[in-house]
């Protein structure tokens, strides 16, 4: 039996495996470890239900001839489930502004599980009101489930609106990781001396001034952090990887801790450690952040 994985023939030996769940469990297991996964069977030929395990696996590899595997990297599939959920929101949004109730109800019956990926695909290991919740608001609001559209509609497709941005940027991210890693170090690089001069906006009663350049930090922080897998899985760049003379990883794990102390004094209104937080602990290390990633990019250049 010959194996391939993406019709190209594949370079192993079957030891103990008497089936083909077996042999796919076993090739499975070492696509993972490098950030590929099995999206799709093909038996002498014929596709197979990937989903379906019960319909082969328990074919005897003495029996097929060929077994191809269809494997698609992390960041491959990444991009696919976003721009599946671009089209559903663009499609959505049309049909409203369009009131075209028929295509707003097809859409609907596939809402679950569009739903599901919301939050995974836009804001991954994030805190703060999941997006699939205000969806679920606004969806009940508009009245559209009950085929009754009210002025509420309106508030959905703003939301749209908005999500599609999100979405474009979580697209920009997974397609040019480098480029967005360049920009996301310059944009928190400006940041830097706002954040160092943030104690005297809320000294002034300035709050709301204030708030918003932490919303502001915390999105490209946030941006920053997501493209560091998508560089290693599409350059080969590792910017967390521990180097005698490069501490990114140093520093991106002593910041985990102070910015959730960060958003627990928020969640108290103390100013004053915000202030202390934002100044002391916050603004000299994502300064030396970006000088460390910087510096690993320039390493890698010169090979």
């Amino acid at each position: 039996m010959q194996i391939l994985v993406n019709s190209v023939p594949f370079d192993v030996t079957i030891e103990d495996e008497q089936t083909i769940g077996e042999v796919v469990a076993g090739i499975s297991g070492w696509l993972k470890g490098n950030e590929y996964s099995i999206t799709g069977i093909e038996i002498d030929g014929k596709r197979a239900d990937l989903l379906d395990k019960e319909s082969w696996r328990n074919i005897s590899i003495d029996s097929p001839k060929t077994i191809n595997l269809v494997a698609s990297s992390f960041l491959e599939q990444r991009n696919e489930h976003l721009t599946i959920l671009l089209d559903y929101i663009i499609m959505f949004k049309q049909a409203l502004a369009s009131a075209n109730l028929e295509i707003v109800q097809q859409l609907l019956a596939e809402y679950g599980p569009v739903r599901g990926s919301v939050d995974p695909l836009i804001n991954p290991g994030e805190s703060g009101e999941p997006l699939a919740a205000r969806f679920d608001q606004l969806l009940a609001a508009s009245g559209l489930a009950l085929g009754k559209p009210g002025p509420q509609a309106l508030a959905l497709i703003d939301f749209f609106r908005n999500l599609e941005v999100l979405i474009r940027d979580r697209l920009d991210e997974v397609q040019n990781p480098r480029k967005e890693l360049d920009n996301a170090v310059a944009a928190l690089r400006e940041i830097v001396p706002v954040l160092e001069d943030l104690p005297i906006l809320l000294q002034t009663g300035k709050d709301s001034e204030a708030m918003q350049q932490i919303v502001t930090f915390t999105e490209l922080y946030g941006k920053l952090t997501r493209l560091f897998p998508y560089l290693k899985a599409c350059c080969d760049i590792d910017v967390l990887e521990e180097k005698e003379s490069l501490r990114v990883g140093t520093l991106y794990r002593e910041l985990n801790p102070i910015l959730a102390e960060l958003t627990d004094a928020f969640d108290s209104s103390d100013a004053v450690l915000i202030g202390d937080l934002v100044e002391y602990e916050i603004a000299p290390r994502i300064s030396g952040l970006c000088t460390e990633i910087e510096s690993v990019l320039k390493e890698n250049e010169a090979g």
